[in-house]
Parts: structure tokens; sequence; C-alpha cells
């Protein structure tokens, strides 16, 4: 699909999302740039570069996309839910704990976010 459509951002939005679940950090990072090139707008683009750079501990250009991405599509629960990951991992759990009633409002059936309020209490 990446070579027979090389303008298309979902192709390799998609494709840097399965390198993501693979745990191909370097791949899926590359893929992400090259579809926010294509669609500067790529919410699951910046959703692998938020996963990958939470990965590698680059805590902070996690928050920074993860901010950018958020006001590209405030109604996205899986946006506070990251937000959320981020916290915990520096040990701000009243953060976090707000990050997830976040996404539980924007979508109160959000499974990720209720098992994370589950597993802080």
């Amino acid at each position: 699909m990446v070579r027979d459509f090389p303008e298309d951002s979902r192709a390799r939005e998609r494709l840097a999302a399965l390198y993501l679940g693979s745990g191909q950090l370097d791949e899926a990072w590359q893929l992400a740039r090259e579809a926010l090139l294509r669609d500067p707008r790529s919410i699951g683009a910046n959703k692998v570069m938020i996963q990958v750079a939470t990965r590698r501990n680059q805590l902070d250009l996690a928050k920074l996309i993860a901010l950018r991405t958020a006001k590209l599509d405030p109604a996205d629960p899986q946006l506070p839910f990251l937000a959320g990951d981020l916290s915990s991992r520096e040990d701000d759990d009243a953060g976090a704990e707000a990050q997830y009633r976040k996404a539980l409002a924007l979508d109160p059936h959000y499974l990720p976010a209720r098992s994370a309020l589950l597993r802080a209490r």
C-alpha cells in the first residue's frame, strides 16, 4: 500500500500502529512521521508517536505531542487516557486520575480508562 500510494497518510498511520504493536519502535516512529508529513492533522500518527515516546521514556516529548493532539480532536477519549498514563509514569496519581475521569466523561464506555481507575484504587 505504501509503495502503491505514496501520498496516502492513512496507510502509513496504520502500518505505524502495527509496528508499535509488534514492539518495533523505530519503524513505528518513522512511519508516523511520514504520515504526519502527508497529513499534519493525523490523529492516529500522533497517538503512535505519543506511545513510542512513552515507551522510550521521553515523557516530556510525549506530553508535548499529547497536548498538540488534544487540540486536534478534543472529543477522543484515548488522548486523555494517554495523558493519564504519562501522569501515572511521573508518579502524579491525582493528575492521572483526573485524566482517566476526563476520558470517561468523553466516553463512559471507554474500558481502558475504567480499568486504570480501578487499578489506581
